[in-house]
């Protein structure tokens, strides 16, 4: 056991003590509103209420609303990765493939990439070294997707910036319940062995993103690693951030929501934990808040709203008009801390067919802060003083306004001692065309 942890220190201290910059593609999936969003924002939630019940679990949900473009061993192959704060382990599919789901790019290789290396028997991660003197991994999710494969070590490059040595599973044996074109996940969780984790030094325990509202084709939104990450000026406020242990690691990023606000009604919960109640997560389009929350919500919401409400198109959705030019009051999520972050109609409300229905939904025990209701906002991760940072922001002008660091390719040194940052470029896109008629809020 201590040379397998010191081999797997040793291999992130030689990712991990190097500064970088980075820029690279993220690319959105789907509608918000289409049915694979809602059947991966579902599972999710169940999927969580199970390692709630039974903390031994390692299933992990890998549902994401977007993809990071990255590239993957010498030479680099591009590769499609679903870009997931609820998820550790990085894996791409891999070739010999049992079973493989279709993706759009070629799937990798690894005895074509140079820098390919399988992790050492004495580093593996999950289950005990294999025949073939591999490490094997599995995960399976909550929509019934899975991933089997062997661990191993290779070439990340993104915007032109290459990381070596990159723990990733190279997967097998494949299956995504719903049609997409990712080629695997890239996990951006808190624990040791997610990309953050093993980047934690170079990029000073630090990242963010700005998710953009604008749904239309080729819009873009930004993640950045690095000092350029903090979240600073007029308007923001922080609310300390928790790793609860769930399925025994510390992979999701906890929050405390205190209450929420609609118009000027303060609703509260009386069934909540006090510490570390819900997961801001950029892997579940929807939000979903206590029962008892969402009910008076929704409540209010019918009072302030001079409209009737109409049934929705799918039985999840709760609250739904048809009045296109409603005005909808906009929503404070109160967290620890004083952080209150205004939720606007477009982080609130989606066009379902003809409808605009209510995209908060109510859960029990397990409560989630999906990417929807984060959009909008510049949302930083400071995993050393444990708190995370909301500005209200336009991310679609911030994202076009942000330019790359980076002048050309790079790579790590591990000679280079200085604090560099990692950009990455989001480029976000829709696949399914859905028809948004602007939404007005309350003053």
């Amino acid at each position: 056991m201590a040379i397998k942890v010191f081999v797997l220190a040793f291999v992130l201290l030689q990712i991990s003590s190097t500064a970088l910059e980075l820029s690279t593609d993220f690319i959105r999936r789907d509608s918000p509103s289409s049915s694979n969003a809602i059947h991966r924002s579902v599972s999710r939630l169940s999927h969580l209420k199970s390692l709630y019940s039974n903390i031994d679990s390692e299933l992990w949900s890998a549902s994401g609303d977007y993809f990071m473009e990255v590239y993957i061993g010498e030479p680099p192959l591009k590769q499609l990765l679903i870009a997931d704060t609820g998820s550790d382990l990085t894996w791409t599919q891999c070739s010999p493939c049992s079973s493989c789901f279709k993706q759009e790019l070629p799937i990798m290789d690894p005895k074509k990439s140079a820098s390919y290396k399988l992790l050492p028997c004495n580093s593996c991660l999950f289950q005990a070294c294999g025949n073939e003197g591999s490490c094997p991994y599995q995960r399976d999710y909550a929509d019934h997707s899975f991933s089997k494969g062997v661990l191993g070590l290779d070439m990340f490059t993104l915007g032109g910036t290459s990381i070596p040595r990159l723990i990733f599973g190279c997967g097998r044996n494949n299956h995504f319940t719903s049609e997409q074109q990712a080629s695997g996940i890239i996990g951006l969780g808190g624990g040791n062995y997610s990309f953050v984790g093993q980047l934690r030094e170079s990029i000073g325990d630090k990242f963010s993103y700005c998710l953009s509202s604008n749904v239309t084709s080729g819009s873009r939104s930004r993640i950045n690693f690095g000092s350029i990450a903090e979240v600073s000026g007029s308007g923001v406020v922080t609310t300390p951030m928790n790793m609860i242990k769930m399925g025994g690691e510390d992979t999701f990023y906890f929050i405390t929501l205190e209450a929420i606000s609609v118009g000027e009604s303060l609703l509260e919960s009386v069934n909540v934990v006090k510490q570390g109640n819900i997961i801001i997560d950029s892997g579940s389009t929807y939000t979903h808040f206590p029962r008892d929350i969402y009910q008076a919500m929704e409540d209010a919401i019918k009072t302030t709203v001079k409209a009737e409400p109409v049934d929705g198109s799918l039985d999840i959705f709760k609250l739904c008009y048809i009045d296109n030019n409603i005005t909808i009051p906009p929503i404070i999520a109160h967290f620890a801390g004083g952080a209150n972050v205004t939720l606007l109609p477009t982080n609130t409300f989606l066009r379902v067919d003809d409808k605009l229905c209510l995209a908060i939904f109510p859960a029990d025990h397990i409560y989630i802060f999906g990417n929807l209701a984060q959009s909008d906002h510049l949302i930083g991760y400071d995993l050393e003083r444990q708190q995370i940072s909301f500005k209200a922001t336009n991310c679609t002008v911030h994202s076009s306004n942000s330019k790359p660091r980076g002048n050309g390719s790079s790579s790590i040194s591990n000679n280079d001692e200085s604090q560099e940052e990692l950009d990455a470029t989001l480029l976000v896109r829709h696949y399914l065309d859905i028809n948004q008629s602007p939404l007005q809020a309350t003053q």
